[in-house]
């Protein structure tokens, strides 16, 4: 499973077609520090040498979340 952080700029990912099969929040000590955890059973796609591959299991965090 590939881990993918970088805070605001796009990823080079694609949830187009991807089921949210749960979504969990992590609170911050402070503003701006949690973070929305999506899982996905089947995954998503990245962008692996300029190909999109299914990555099977994972999940995308999003962070900066207040």
């Amino acid at each position: 499973m590939g881990t993918y952080r970088k805070p605001n700029v796009d990823l080079p990912v694609s949830l187009h077609d991807a089921s949210v099969t749960k979504m969990t929040f992590r609170a911050g000590d402070k503003p701006l520090s949690g973070e929305l955890i999506l899982y996905f059973q089947d995954g998503y796609r990245a962008l692996v040498e300029k190909k999109w591959t299914p990555t099977g299991l994972g999940e995308v965090i999003f962070s900066g979340i207040d």
